[in-house]
C-alpha cells in the first residue's frame, strides 16, 4: 500500500516511523501517524499582544481546546505574561476543561496539555449528565426566586461552570469524531451526521444554562425584591382556582395589597410573563415573521420589566 505523498510531507514522516491502522465500524480503515510522532509536531501557538484583552485570550484558548488540539502554547514575546492572564488560564483549566494541566510555564510562556486523548465515556451518558445538571440549575433558580435568596443564587451561578465543562468536552470530542472514525465509535455513534445533530442539541442546552445563569445573577443583585415580583405563585397554583378568571383575579388581589394604583398594570405584566413570554421565546424561529421577533434580547427585556416592577414595590 502506497501512502499519498502530500500527506507524508504534511506530517513530515520518514522511513521507519510508526503508523497506526484502525478498523472502522463501516469496514474501512483509518491510517494515522503514531501518537508519539504527533507529539513531536509543532503545537498551535497563541501570541499575546499588549492590545489583547484577557477575554479575547480566553476565547482563543477555548477555540483551540474544542478544535481537538492536545497542546496549546501561549507566548508573550519580549514581555512577561500578566498576572490576570495567568489567573484566567489556571481558572479555565480548573473549572472549564476536562483532563487538562499546565506542563511548562515561565515568565513569557505557558504550555497546556490535554491528557485525555480519547473519550472517557459514551456521548449519551455525558450528554444526559449535562442535561440533568441544567435541569437542576433551573429548579434551584426557581427556588432562589421564590425565597429571594441571593446567596443561594450566587451558588447557582457557579453551577454554570459544570455545564460549560460538559459543553466544551463534548464539543471537542464531536469535532475530533468528524475526522476519526475510532473516536466516533468510542462515543457510541455510527455516523458523522449523528455527531452534527448532537452538537446542535448541546449548543441549545448550553444556551438554556446561560439564560438560567443570567436570571440567577439578577436574583443576586435584587435579592428579596424578586420574591415580591413573583407574588408567591406557588400558592396561586396550589389553590386550584384556574377557572373563570382565576388565577388572574387572585394575582390581581395580591397586587392591590402592594400598590393599588398600579395593580392592573402590574397584574397584566406578571400574568403575561408566566403565560406568554417564556412560551413565545421558546417558539422563536428566524424563518417565520410571527416568531422571529421573540429573540433572546426580547426575552431579557421583558423579564427585566417585571424585575423593575419588583424594585418599585420593594422600595
Amino acid at each position: 500500500m502506497r501512502e499519498p505523498k502530500k500527506w507524508i510531507e504534511k506530517l513530515k514522516l520518514k522511513n521507519g516511523d510508526s503508523m497506526q491502522i484502525v478498523n472502522n465500524p463501516n469496514n474501512s480503515i483509518t491510517l494515522s501517524a503514531d501518537a508519539r510522532q504527533e507529539e513531536s509536531t509543532t503545537y498551535p501557538e497563541i501570541k499575546i499582544k499588549k492590545t489583547d484583552s484577557v477575554e479575547s485570550i480566553k476565547r482563543k484558548i477555548i477555540s483551540l481546546y474544542i478544535s481537538g488540539h492536545n497542546f496549546i502554547v501561549l507566548n508573550s514575546p519580549r514581555a512577561k505574561i500578566e498576572t490576570d492572564v495567568r489567573s484566567m488560564v489556571m481558572k479555565l483549566i480548573r473549572t472549564k476543561f476536562v483532563g487538562t494541566e499546565i506542563i511548562e510555564s515561565d515568565s513569557e510562556s505557558i504550555t497546556i496539555k490535554v491528557l485525555t486523548a480519547t473519550p472517557e465515556m459514551k456521548l449519551e451518558l455525558a450528554f444526559n449528565r449535562m442535561f440533568k445538571s441544567t435541569s437542576n440549575m433551573f429548579s434551584e433558580t426557581m427556588h432562589a426566586i421564590e425565597k429571594g435568596d441571593s446567596e443561594y443564587a450566587q451558588e447557582i451561578v457557579h453551577m454554570d461552570d459544570e455545564i460549560d465543562r460538559f459543553s466544551y468536552y463534548l464539543t471537542r470530542n464531536l469535532v475530533m469524531a468528524l475526522d476519526d472514525a475510532n473516536i466516533l465509535s468510542a462515543l457510541g455513534l455510527e455516523k458523522t451526521s449523528q455527531a452534527i445533530g448532537y452538537k446542535r442539541i448541546i449548543t441549545c442546552v448550553e444556551r438554556i444554562a446561560d439564560h438560567i445563569t443570567t436570571i440567577a445573577n439578577v436574583v443576586v443583585e435584587l435579592g428579596n425584591a424578586i420574591r415580591f415580583a413573583w407574588f408567591e405563585v406557588r400558592e396561586i397554583q396550589s389553590s386550584g382556582k384556574w377557572i373563570e378568571g382565576e388565577p388572574y383575579d387572585v394575582l390581581h388581589s395580591l397586587c392591590k395589597q402592594y400598590d393599588s394604583e398600579i395593580a392592573d398594570e402590574l397584574t397584566d405584566d406578571i400574568f403575561q410573563m408566566f403565560n406568554g413570554i417564556t412560551f413565545l421565546w421558546l417558539r422563536y424561529d428566524p424563518n417565520y415573521t410571527v416568531w422571529s421577533k421573540y429573540t433572546d434580547e426580547w426575552y431579557v427585556e421583558n423579564i427585566n420589566k417585571i424585575f423593575s416592577k419588583a424594585i418599585k414595590i420593594h422600595k
